[in-house]
């Protein structure tokens, strides 16, 4: 097959999986944009995907690799697929930051502001820093796409959970709220361990609140995932086995020798 016939094949691919993204009634059909998108891979790797010449065709074959690459990172988020995610962004900021006499790309800066929402959600600070480093100042700014993970990096540090939690009703995307309820179980999960340091029992009323779960049906929920005690108006967290402070058996070895160290100087 000549490169311009898998070009134009892939070309085809890639409007079909466009379609199957967007779906009927805004809902993807996932196994048929997976499936579409297996065989687009396999095409893109017969064309030039990296810049080997100066040329129009060479432009327009690496722009369909990128935006075929970038449904690929939205499929991965809808499937749940972190690794394929960080894999395929990984390809992106290569064209994204190398190649940029490329035409414009949709998806860019939302897919940035996903990748650095994932770097927050796997506690991975160090790396969402060395991200925001690449960005200009006016997209850290002024892009709703690129401010909102570094908005939500901003209350982590403060531990402003409050705001943290309002977030969730405030995404820029509806892609970005798999990575903020991942984040917020973590965040959720800091603050239970951090309760059951605190107190031996709570009210329903305040746990409710100090977790941020929207009913007592949630409360409850997690309450059973974490083995505490619940009632309807009163929560018990159950009691750490209390640890010898001090070896006995060790301590009672070591006054038996020197007991018997004494017994030979005598």
């Amino acid at each position: 097959m000549s490169k311009k016939k898998v070009f134009d094949e892939a070309v085809k691919f890639y409007s079909e999986l466009s379609a199957e993204f967007k779906g009927k009634s805004g809902q993807p059909n996932l196994e048929q944009c997976g499936n579409i998108l297996s065989k687009l891979k396999i095409l893109i790797t017969q064309l030039n995907f990296l810049p080997i010449e100066e040329s129009s065709n060479c432009q327009k074959e690496m722009t369909l690799a990128r935006d075929v690459i970038e449904l690929g990172a939205l499929y991965s988020i809808a499937t749940r697929d972190i690794p394929a995610f960080r894999k395929y962004m990984n390809q992106l900021k290569a064209y994204y930051f190398d190649y940029k006499d490329l035409p414009k790309s949709f998806f860019r800066s939302q897919l940035l502001g996903l990748n650095l929402l994932c770097l927050l959600a796997q506690n991975q600070v160090s790396d969402f820093h060395s991200e925001i480093e690449r960005l200009s100042y006016d997209e850290m700014q002024n892009d709703h796409y690129i401010k909102h993970p570094i908005k939500i990096e901003q209350y982590l540090m403060e531990g402003n959970y409050n705001k943290l939690f309002l977030a969730k009703s405030n995404i820029p995307s509806e892609s970005y709220s798999y990575f903020i309820e991942m984040l917020l179980l973590t965040v959720r999960t800091e603050i239970a361990s951090c309760l059951e340091k605190a107190y031996r029992d709570i009210s329903t009323s305040e746990a409710q609140r100090l977790l941020h779960l929207s009913s007592q049906k949630e409360l409850q929920e997690f309450s059973e995932n974490r083995k505490w005690d619940f009632d309807s108006k009163i929560i018990s967290f159950p009691l750490e086995e209390a640890k010898d402070s001090i070896p006995a058996k060790e301590v009672t070895k070591m006054m038996l020798d020197y007991a018997c160290e004494l017994e030979m100087i005598i």
